[in-house]
């Protein structure tokens, strides 16, 4: 799932992201991590508001600006240069949002991949039911409700 995540950052691989480490509440080597896993999963709705990328092939550097790189370690004239043009080329812009539940379970867990898949979707429905407003899944009393709920179940939960 790691290779997912990579794949929306335009990262190549499969170790993952800070993002995903974070996502799934990962904090040791990721080797590791993936070993204690048994299940990923996660739900929600995703909504881009606006796209824009540049192909591949239009990205090119002006003559202007190749000649402008220091051509030897020169730390003060590779400061100017950063300061001029900096550090990275925007080669694409996404605005939208998300709202996602994240469960990661571990190898510890009786549970079954259906009941897994069960509890996301009674999450999910729960969260992102608009007509329910008796569930209000941001708020620390229900998100405590069904932390405590799931770790007796010996899963994780986040919701980001």
């Amino acid at each position: 799932m790691s290779e997912q995540f990579n794949q929306e950052l335009s990262l190549s691989g499969k170790i993952p992201s800070g993002l995903f480490n974070n996502m799934f509440d990962f904090t040791g080597c990721w080797q590791k991590d993936a070993a204690n896993t048994k299940t990923l999963a996660f739900d929600g709705w995703f909504i881009t508001l606006y796209a824009f990328a540049l192909s591949k092939s239009q990205i090119v550097l002006l003559d202007h600006v190749k000649h402008e790189v220091p051509s030897t370690w020169d730390p003060a004239a590779l400061a100017r240069f950063i300061e001029r043009f900096g550090t990275h080329i925007v080669i694409g812009v996404k605005m939208g949002g998300k709202d996602v539940i994240y469960i990661r379970q571990q190898h510890s867990s009786n549970l079954q991949h259906f009941e897994v898949q069960k509890m996301l979707k009674d999450l999910a429905d729960m969260r992102f039911q608009e007509t329910s407003r008796e569930y209000d899944m941001s708020s620390k009393e229900t998100y405590g409700k069904v932390k405590v709920f799931i770790s007796l179940l010996d899963i994780l939960f986040f919701m980001f």
